[in-house]
């Protein structure tokens, strides 16, 4: 369980911990350099958000105090207009996982707590053929409301649980594929959720092709 979010409908997901065990042990050698941090050194490539897809025109500098804070991963933030509205953009991207600087972490989280405080976590499915989502709505000492969205990417799958993502990150080691990111995408909620989770829906649609290249370490 990450962030207070309710993770009942992975009740499966616990066991994934026994899996992950299971797998490290047999993988020997290879899952013994991930666990002390010795994967090797980080990948130079430079990533860029995208700029106007379908409609969403962006990539304003995010100078908004939303900031989620993922140690150790590169990332990457912009904000995107359409229609009015706007989505703003984090991506986190770990080209190699090293203890202390991974994904699933404790230390991790999706808002620094300075501004932007966690009021409710839960998963969604936000429908529209979409996958299920972390949904966090933030609150701010100025009484605003923002959603956010956000889910991992392992070893170039998506997934809501933080087991599922440790499990990834074997079978990611084992398999050569070493990285892993965040993607969390947020907006402000003027009266209710309703019209907030229209707009990040429309957003991830939109963006699901180069989010997911992103997520992957390629432009």
């Amino acid at each position: 369980e990450i962030e207070g979010v309710d993770c009942k409908h992975t009740e499966g997901g616990r066991y994934a911990v026994y899996l992950v065990a299971v797998v490290m042990i047999a993988s020997g050698p290879l899952a013994a350099r991930w666990v002390t941090g010795q994967a090797g050194h980080a990948d130079e490539r430079i990533l860029q958000l995208p700029d106007n897809v379908s409609g969403w025109r962006g990539q304003d500098e995010a100078s908004d105090r939303w900031q989620p804070v993922y140690r150790g991963a590169v990332s990457l933030r912009g904000v995107y207009h359409k229609n009015g509205g706007s989505v703003h953009l984090f991506v986190g991207y770990y080209p190699r996982q090293t203890q202390g600087a991974e994904l699933i972490n404790e230390l991790n989280s999706i808002t620094n707590g300075e501004s932007w405080q966690v009021v409710r976590a839960a998963i969604v499915g936000p429908g529209q053929g979409l996958p299920d989502m972390i949904e966090s709505e933030l609150g701010s000492q100025y009484a605003h409301k923002r959603l956010v969205w956000y889910r991992y990417r392992v070893a170039g799958r998506y997934t809501t649980s933080p087991y599922v993502a440790k499990l990834l990150q074997v079978v990611g080691l084992l398999s050569g594929k070493t990285d892993a990111s965040i993607i969390a995408v947020a907006t402000d909620m003027h009266t209710d959720a309703r019209a907030a989770r229209e707009r990040l829906a429309d957003f991830i649609v939109s963006m699901d092709e180069p989010l997911a290249r992103i997520a992957d370490g390629y432009n």
